[in-house]
């Protein structure tokens, strides 16, 4: 009886660690993609004008610490929710 207890509690335990490594895999990957994305958009005015080049990387700066300075905050309190994103 505590035999077959025990081994599906352990099968559960087994799919909620690998539930937990997944979402972690993803949310990684989806980090990087967007840090990638970010960087190609720096990279993509420098072949601008440079009135416009710098004034479009300012804006892609003030992106990239918004999110690193509000966003990532928010997150880890569980307050980010489904707002519009300034």
């Amino acid at each position: 009886m505590f035999g077959a207890i025990a081994t599906g509690f352990s099968v559960l335990l087994g799919f909620i660690v690998f539930l937990a490594f997944t979402s972690y895999d993803q949310t990684r990957s989806g980090a990087e993609m967007e840090a990638t994305m970010v960087v190609q958009q720096v990279q993509t005015p420098q072949l601008f004008p440079p009135s416009a080049s710098t004034s479009l990387t300012g804006e892609l700066i003030c992106y990239g610490r918004y999110v690193v300075n509000d966003e990532w905050p928010r997150m880890r309190a569980g307050t980010i929710g489904n707002g519009v994103n300034p």
